[in-house]
């Protein structure tokens, strides 16, 4: 398919917190590079041209834009938009679509452990892809609640402020992490990423 791109990624360690596309933190580079998922693009680009998103793209240089393009009927065409715009362009940037079998097989393997959401959260695609080709997998960022370890109130998906929908099960997805971080396969960091990072207690 044009534009879209399986997945290779050699074995390694998981990078740093994805930085949000749209705050003014510094990019980062690591082995896996970078990473987006699909609603954002979409819904803050859906009426502009594709010179805005390759210009918000730009400052991740060689990344992985990941889109659940097949996940359901109203993806396939923003995922396509995007990797139609990205590939135009030869952008340095590689969308990534999810093969519709994976994304059936993820999700039964989280329903038969007791996650019963209509639909999983990309964070937790994304998790369970890390450990099926990482030696390490930190998590970043995954907190379900309205307000964070210190207290303070927190903005839901991503930074629109969203409230939570009836689709995800996030409490559901924080138990299955607390329960592999307490097992040590992955390591659950929780607080602030600008500053220093908790990682979840035992």
């Amino acid at each position: 398919m044009e534009g879209g791109q399986t997945l290779s990624i050699p074995y390694g360690v998981w990078p740093d917190p994805i930085n949000p596309l749209w705050s003014e933190a510094r990019p980062y580079r690591s082995p896996m590079g970078g990473g987006q998922t699909l609603s954002i693009p979409y819904g803050r680009f859906k009426d502009l041209k594709g010179s805005k998103l390759l210009e918000c793209l730009s400052v991740y240089d060689r990344s992985f834009i990941y889109m659940p393009a097949f996940s359901s009927s109203i993806g396939i065409k923003p995922s396509f938009w995007a990797a139609q715009t990205v590939a135009d362009a030869s952008a340095n940037q590689t969308v990534l679509f999810a093969h519709p079998e994976f994304l059936r097989r993820v999700s039964a393997f989280w329903a038969a452990r007791g996650v019963s959401a209509r639909r999983l959260s990309t964070g937790l695609f994304m998790v369970t892809l890390a450990l099926s080709l990482c030696d390490q997998v930190d998590v970043y960022g995954f907190w379900p609640f309205s307000h964070g370890p210190d207290n303070k109130p927190l903005s839901h998906h991503y930074y629109d402020n969203e409230p939570p929908n009836s689709y995800h099960e996030m409490p559901q997805e924080f138990k299955q992490l607390t329960q592999l971080h307490d097992s040590g396969v992955i390591r659950l960091q929780l607080g602030n990423c600008g500053g220093v990072e908790h990682e979840l207690s035992h």
